[in-house]
């Protein structure tokens, strides 16, 4: 499969349209161009917004590994941390996730997080989920 910038197919076929006035061209043109509108857009990355929608584990288990987008965030909560400059930086980890419960386990920090919360109750101290994809095939020498 190849990935194609639509927008510019598109606009490159108005222009070259301009140039031809056959009625049979026009109608080709006009079909691509439905085609290309029609087609499903496919995400390069493949990551999926926690806003858009949460997995739905496939397997039995209760728990599944996906990869995720963890914000991870620490603010000063009193004097003592004052030292420390507040940071937030995104980083790609792995995560365990029950879609019976709704909670991220977050793999590298063990840390448990409440799936269902909304953008503007993301702790200040801690990390939270941003986006969510499934695991990668592990890479394979080729033979």
């Amino acid at each position: 499969m190849r990935l194609i910038d639509a927008e510019y197919l598109l606009y490159g076929m108005g222009m070259f349209s301009e140039k031809e006035n056959g009625t049979e061209f026009m109608k080709g043109v006009d079909a691509v161009a439905k085609m290309i509108d029609d087609a499903p857009t496919i995400a390069q990355s493949g990551w999926i917004p926690c806003s858009e929608r949460l997995p739905v584990n496939e397997s039995k288990d209760v728990w599944e590994e996906y990869e995720v987008t963890v914000c991870e965030s620490h603010y000063p909560t009193c004097s003592y941390d004052l030292c420390d400059a507040p940071y937030s930086k995104e980083i790609v980890t792995t995560a365990l996730f029950d879609d019976e419960q709704k909670i991220w386990h977050i793999c590298r920090s063990k840390e448990a997080i409440n799936a269902l919360l909304k953008e503007e109750d993301y702790p200040l101290n801690g990390d939270t989920v941003l986006a969510w994809k499934p695991m990668s095939e592990p890479y394979q020498e080729e033979a």
